[in-house]
């Protein structure tokens, strides 16, 4: 999604994303799919075919697109899978609770825009090793 924000106007086809992200295509097209179905994004399709963003990147936020791909957001207080305290005495005291909860709040007040001007200064860069 950084890589779509930071062309706008340009259709960018699976392919090319999975490349600058050195990821497996089949991968990256799952996750499109996904965004496309959610409305984040729209498909084109021919030879000059792609994906566009479906909304002005400053509409769309880091918790719409997590909750496309992954689902609804719903953050655990505890790290096991089943917790054996009620957590009044957890060792970790309220750390994962607090986190969970400072991550949601990101992830809702940050949009697009602002992973997209990463994208476009070119700061992102992923070591294929």
């Amino acid at each position: 999604m950084g890589i779509l924000a930071a062309h706008p106007d340009q259709a960018l086809p699976a392919r090319s994303i999975a490349d600058r992200l050195c990821a497996a295509e089949g991968t990256v097209a799952k996750a499109l799919q996904r965004l496309v179905k959610s409305g984040l994004l729209r498909s084109v399709r021919g030879p000059r075919g792609g994906f566009l963003l479906a909304h002005p990147p400053e509409k769309i936020t880091l918790l719409a697109i997590y909750e496309a791909v992954e689902g609804p957001y719903s953050p655990s207080d505890c790290l096991l899978p089943a917790p054996l305290c009620a957590g009044d005495d957890c060792v970790l005291g309220t750390l994962l609770k607090d986190v969970n909860h400072l991550l949601f709040e990101r992830f809702r007040n940050t949009t697009l825009d602002k992973i997209g001007e990463i994208f476009q200064a070119d700061r992102f860069r992923i070591d294929p090793r």
